[in-house]
């Protein structure tokens, strides 16, 4: 892989002609007004998930729009874990949540099930909720207090990140997958290079 294929954008907001990045333009279209990178807003959301490690104790906005994963603990290893099990399933049957899900990664049944969708806004209990973003919505992984607050209101606060364009130029060469160029991007970037930013991708590589 040559060291000109990858070619990463500034820090600073990225804007189009006439148009705002991807995520400012989902938070514009949401609140109905002109949304830039560095605001805190306040924003309805389409969907909330948690898995079973997460404290659920708030009534809920709307029981349609919230997603409960029984994915870190399952099957239940321990007596307390299965206590656990119980107290979500009790909730679910209180609060009449019907999107309940046993078999599989949070992550991957959001995106299987339909939820995930280009130009929402949805929030998980896990850091990697984020990797929602490729499907073209806006997500964010949050704690339980801040997910509480979301299941009780359907709303939740946001600072509208800047954003990194990554250009991938040229073609993968023979035996490079994407995988590597993924890992490749890590290391240029580092563990903390995109912390409280979003990415936009583009170039050759990204439409072949």
């Amino acid at each position: 892989m040559t060291n000109s294929m990858i070619c990463s954008g500034a820090r600073s907001r990225l804007r189009r002609e006439h148009m705002g990045t991807l995520t400012e333009e989902i938070f514009s279209r949401r609140l109905g007004r002109d949304v830039h990178a560095g605001e805190i807003v306040v924003a309805p959301v389409d969907y909330a998930m948690a898995h079973d490690v997460t404290d659920l104790e708030v009534p809920l906005w709307d029981p349609e729009r919230v997603i409960l994963v029984f994915d870190h603990i399952l099957p239940a290893n321990t007596v307390a874990s299965a206590g656990l099990h119980k107290l979500v399933r009790d909730f679910a049957a209180e609060y009449g949540v019907t999107h309940v899900f046993q078999e599989g990664i949070c992550h991957q049944l959001m995106v299987e099930k339909g939820f995930i969708r280009p130009g929402g806004i949805v929030v998980g209990a896990d850091s990697h909720s984020t990797t929602y973003g490729a499907l073209g919505c806006f997500a964010a992984g949050f704690g339980s207090t801040d997910i509480a607050v979301t299941f009780a209101t359907g709303r939740t606060w946001f600072r509208v990140p800047e954003t990194i364009r990554i250009n991938l130029r040229g073609a993968l060469p023979p035996g490079i997958f994407p995988k590597d160029l993924a890992l490749q991007v890590i290391r240029r970037l580092g563990a903390e290079g995109a912390n409280y930013l979003a990415v936009e991708w583009g170039g050759e590589a990204v439409e072949a």
